[in-house]
């Protein structure tokens, strides 16, 4: 050790001149570079609780009212849109800093975590500029994901049609049926009238020949058709679709659903004009008081420890040359 202190006291001027000449370069380098800033915020992803969408939903157990969480977009999926290169160009338009897009994609990190999404800037921009270029991150994100929004109640209410359609089809069946069977019951009491007016027009005494007995006969079993159609004419209207077997129960309940998809679609009409979004901003971009870089302190520290080292690298290498490398003196 006595030996190795030797050293280092006859080589001190090389320790001190790499350690000043280390945190010289270090020093001008550290405080002429920018000031580092970094703004976040905490983004959550919820879904759309639509009353009076039946399908898929489940009643509240505390209003008893059925409601359809519609929830179009997840928080790895906004992750995605913050790479999006059309997301990007639009925040940075929006935000009115002037960088490419590509310096934001850059500095920008996004973190999905359950239903949250962290978004994070960083770079040497002035914390002012940092909020700005964020808040138009996330007003990007917003309009995007009311894009998405819209997309999904497109398709729900595209869904509402196509049962409604199909439904209404389903009505216009038994309709159909009923129509018909009226149409015949009519021809038929038609007919019978028809009938009754060529016998009253004939010439043939009634009840008092044979032949007008006959014409009697018929008269009576006509009137008497006549009045077992007209009876039934009668109880189909007054029943309706009830008169068809086995279809009045299942009417109903089809007439009651097309009631709740007209309520239903009216409800996503309402929606489609103005989507909402299912991003809500739980902790918005704030302008940071301190830069967290660089650490000026910490990089002339570290190169003052990196020149102390080089210094006693140096050195030995000095007195290793000055005694003829061998160790012995010349």
């Amino acid at each position: 050790m006595r030996e190795y202190l030797r050293v280092l006291w006859r080589g001190k001027w090389i320790v001190l001149l790499c350690t000043l000449l280390a945190v010289g370069v270090a020093a001008p380098v550290s405080f002429r570079s920018p000031d580092i800033y970094r703004v976040d915020a905490r983004l959550s992803v919820v879904g759309i609780s639509i009353p009076g969408i039946t399908e898929a939903a489940s009643p509240s157990s505390e209003s008893g009212v059925a409601e359809f969480a519609l929830t179009p977009v997840s928080a790895p999926e906004v992750v995605e849109w913050c790479r999006d290169r059309e997301v990007i160009e639009r925040a940075v338009t929006l935000s009115g800093v002037e960088v490419p897009p590509a310096w934001v994609d850059g500095h920008l990190s996004a973190k999905a975590s359950k239903t949250f999404v962290d978004l994070a800037l960083e770079g040497p921009l002035s914390a002012a500029e940092l909020v700005r270029l964020l808040e138009g991150i996330i007003k990007s994100l917003e309009d995007r994901n009311k894009e998405a929004v819209r997309d999904a109640l497109s398709t729900l209410a595209a869904d509402l049609e196509a049962r409604s359609k199909a439904l209404g089809a389903r009505k216009a069946t038994w309709e159909k049926e009923l129509s018909r069977i009226k149409d015949r019951a009519e021809s038929q009491r038609k007919a019978i009238l028809a009938r009754i007016e060529t016998l009253v027009d004939t010439d043939a005494p009634i009840g008092k020949t044979a032949t007008g007995y006959r014409v009697q006969k018929e008269l009576d079993l006509l009137y008497e058709r006549l009045s077992h159609v007209e009876s039934f004419l009668d109880e189909l209207d007054r029943l309706g679709i009830g008169a068809l077997p086995g279809a009045a129960a299942e009417y109903v309940q089809v007439e009651g659903e097309l009631a709740e998809l007209s309520v239903q679609k009216a409800v996503l009409d309402a929606l489609l004009e103005n989507p909402p979004t299912t991003l809500q901003v739980l902790r918005g971009p704030q302008a940071p008081a301190d830069p967290v870089g660089p650490n000026r302190t910490m990089n002339i520290a570290v190169a003052g420890v990196l020149g102390i080292f080089v210094g006693i690298l140096g050195a030995f290498a000095w007195n290793y040359l000055r005694e003829g490398g061998d160790g012995r003196h010349t």
